[in-house]
């Protein structure tokens, strides 16, 4: 969570410029702006899902199952999605499986690969959160116009946040 809600003022950057060269003041407040913006979005979310026992990996895996036409994915497919370990998703599938949310399934036609696939109670989670979700959704974006939508996801495009601990 960032919790930083006052910002340094253009008097402050120019003095720590002088120390630091390499400040850019617009990029400095521009940042510290979607970084606030995101943490509050997530910790919103994070709010919304507890109130339904999911936490955000649990709830995406439900999502990205629900997306399929046959509500089902391979482990491997799940770990890509998410950028998480094998190990990782085995926990977050076992705590799933023990709440009936999921199910898991050998594959039919290679008895060595595994299905993960969307039960009846896990439609049901997502048809109580989703609803909250959108409305939730809506309630921050609604004073965007369509071409402030284009010009924000252009923008977010346009930021690399992987060179953030990398240089390239």
């Amino acid at each position: 969570m960032f919790n930083l809600l006052i910002f340094p003022t253009e008097a402050q950057l120019e003095r720590i410029k002088k120390k630091y060269p390499d400040l850019n003041a617009n990029n400095v407040i521009t940042f510290l702006m979607l970084l606030r913006a995101a943490s509050e979005l997530s910790s919103g979310l994070d709010k919304l899902l507890m109130k339904h026992g999911l936490l955000s990996n649990r709830w995406l895996i439900l999502v990205l199952l629900m997306r399929q036409e046959n509500q089902m994915l391979s482990p491997s497919d799940l770990t890509k999605a998410l950028g998480i370990t094998g190990a990782t998703l085995s926990r977050l599938l076992d705590s799933l499986d023990e709440e009936g949310y999921i199910k898991r399934t050998v594959n039919k036609s290679d008895r060595r690969a595994k299905e993960i696939h969307l039960t009846p109670k896990g439609d049901k989670i997502l048809n109580k959160v989703m609803p909250e979700y959108y409305k939730a959704i809506d309630r921050v974006m609604h004073d965007l116009s369509d071409g402030d939508h284009k010009t924000l996801a252009k923008t977010l495009t346009a930021i690399d946040a992987s060179r953030f601990t990398t240089e390239k």
